[in-house]
């Protein structure tokens, strides 16, 4: 098993784990997500900063608000992390606006195709009905 897998592995573990301890799809997926690559030896970020990027990811919970509506926060949340972790910044799109699609490829290659497999959608909703059969 490659890094990469062992850290898909474990944040598909730590997130279960976090959704009991956190709650919240959106935050957790984020922690879950870098703790997975930590423990891989891969830091995105320090505590401090991750502890500030928590906190915004919070009310993107819940398809936002936790109203169901919008994009499931745990894809959000994971979303987030992977595109952290591809690291393009300003500087790379000031270099060339065309880097901006080196991020869309692996959050799309790498959650987004998945999840609609998996849940026929990107909502909270799509996803709230696979798990639980159930509208919200």
């Amino acid at each position: 098993m490659t890094q990469m897998e062992k850290a898909v592995q474990k944040a598909r573990e730590l997130a279960t784990e976090y959704q009991g301890t956190l709650v919240g799809c959106g935050h957790c997926s984020f922690a879950a997500t870098i703790d997975a690559l930590r423990s891989v030896g891969i830091e995105l970020v320090d505590e401090r900063l991750e502890n500030e990027m928590f906190k915004g990811l919070m009310g993107l919970t819940g398809g936002i608000g936790n109203m169901a509506y919008g994009t499931c926060g745990a894809l959000t949340g994971a979303g987030f992390a992977v595109s952290l972790a591809v690291g393009i910044g300003r500087k790379e799109l000031d270099e060339d606006k065309r880097n901006r699609w080196i991020s869309y490829y692996h959050v799309r290659e790498g959650l987004g195709k998945k999840w609609i497999e998996e849940y026929r959608g990107l909502t909270c909703r799509d996803t709230q009905i696979v798990n639980f059969g159930h509208k919200l």
